[in-house]
């Protein structure tokens, strides 16, 4: 699957602020005390986040993709170099709360590609790697698969995430 995505880097601008993966499980601190206590080191932990609101002109090749889905929330990672998301189960928890769900595991999650892939920058779902991508190209899940996001590259990772529904 691949979306043809406006050519500029509106994304490497955007008003980012650096987040633990909080979504990933790690609430109650035991998320990064099992890697912390592996030898990980804590600082690389943390991903850039910035939430999109529907409707800018970017979005609209990915809006139009993603047709078939409902209560569609749009947030850019920027993952920078030598950090990392260990592998983690989504817990959906704001966007659960926000639409009244109550399955989390009804919840599909997709990640569009912003530029292609560099040396070192991956995907992991359910322990198959996505490395090589291309722009525009998607990746995706349901549920709580299991899944990481690496960049042990030398530039920074963008990344669209895409979460919604299907009614």
């Amino acid at each position: 699957m691949k979306i043809e995505l406006v050519k500029s880097n509106w994304y490497r601008e955007l008003p980012y602020i650096q987040e633990a993966p909080i979504n990933a499980g790690a609430h109650d601190h035991s998320y990064y005390k099992k890697y912390t206590q592996a030898g990980h080191q804590p600082a690389t932990l943390f991903v850039d986040k910035c939430h999109l609101d529907p409707g800018m002109p970017e979005l609209e090749p990915v809006e139009t993709f993603f047709h078939f889905l409902s209560k569609v929330s749009y947030c850019v990672h920027k993952l920078k170099p030598g950090h990392y998301i260990p592998t983690h189960r989504d817990q959906y928890a704001y966007y659960a709360d926000q639409n009244k769900i109550k399955n989390i595991e009804i919840i599909h999650r997709y990640i569009v590609f912003l530029e292609d892939g560099q040396d070192g920058h991956m995907l992991i779902i359910n322990n198959q790697p996505i490395i090589n991508y291309t722009a525009g190209q998607v990746a995706g899940w349901s549920g709580t698969v299991p899944h990481s996001a690496l960049n042990f590259g030398l530039t920074n990772r963008y990344t669209l995430q895409v979460t919604g529904i299907i009614e």
